[in-house]
């Protein structure tokens, strides 16, 4: 049986303000994402012995730990990685990097100096081509979005 029209769920058009949120998302649940090398060990719910008295009230710096993104922020962390797949070359290398968000700091990773750096371009000439690729992006997004197949 063929969806009727008045059944599809209406997708949300996608702008450069909706594109750069995110993108943004997706570059913190990538960052956020916890590193697993090597197996864990036996873990136990008890917390750890004080072995010293130095150690028994907080002589230790605590360390900062990313958030764990959630299951759902992975999943559109995902859905962006497919749109970044409408850029080639350059243009993909400089959205992918830029995207990275710092959680905790709140600012991106990759600054625009370093991007330029990296390109061997001028630091304009980066935010040009970055601003162009979003604008580029955003049609061929809601021409995918809006291709629902009604068979």
């Amino acid at each position: 049986m063929a969806a009727q029209s008045d059944d599809l769920v209406p997708v949300p058009y996608v702008t450069q303000e909706y594109l750069e949120a995110r993108l943004k998302a997706a570059g913190t649940a990538a960052v956020s994402i916890p590193e697993r090398t090597k197996p864990s060990g036996y873990r136990t719910a008890w917390p750890e012995v004080v072995r010293s008295v130095n150690e028994a009230y907080g002589w230790h710096a605590e360390q900062s730990r990313f958030p764990v993104p959630s299951a759902k922020a992975i999943c559109d962390m995902y859905e962006v990685f497919d749109w970044l797949l409408l850029l080639e070359g350059l243009d993909r290398s400089i959205v992918s990097a830029r995207m990275l968000w710092h959680p905790l700091k709140d600012r991106h990773i990759v600054s625009w100096n370093r991007l330029a750096r990296f390109t061997g371009l001028h630091k304009n000439t980066v935010k040009r081509r970055y601003d162009v690729a979003l604008d580029r992006m955003i049609p061929l997004i809601n021409n995918t979005n809006n291709s629902t197949d009604l068979s």
